[in-house]
């Protein structure tokens, strides 16, 4: 027996057990892929929060330079003092490598990039 959940369930589910592994606007972005892959594919999706924070990521361009190895990146891309004026080149370009690693769900408000860990 499943049971369809709406985005505020999916957030309370992830606000009770890992409240700081996504923003609001990451868990956003998680709902509507989950919500769009079971639609394209007929697949039901289970809600496992604790698979869910294993096997996804939202992290902000440094760290994933930093934890990914990305080392020599920015200089691939142009050295930027304040990457931030550059309007967003900078995550363009990193979402751009991550897609030849993992699968990219989505880039957040702020900056942070949510995909699947690898």
């Amino acid at each position: 027996m499943k049971q369809a959940i709406n985005f505020s369930q999916f957030n309370d589910a992830f606000q009770s057990i890992r409240p700081d592994n996504f923003s609001y606007e990451g868990l956003r972005l998680l709902y509507d892929y989950f919500e769009a892959y079971a639609e394209d594919t007929g697949q039901e999706v289970d809600l496992d929060v604790i698979a869910i924070c294993c096997e996804y990521v939202e992290s902000s361009a440094d760290e994933i330079i930093d934890d990914y190895g990305f080392q020599g990146f920015r200089e691939s891309v142009g050295r930027f003092e304040d990457w931030r004026n550059y309007g967003g080149r900078e995550n363009e370009e990193l979402i751009n490598e991550l897609y030849q690693h993992t699968f990219v769900v989505g880039e957040c408000e702020n900056g942070n990039i949510v995909f699947q860990a690898y």
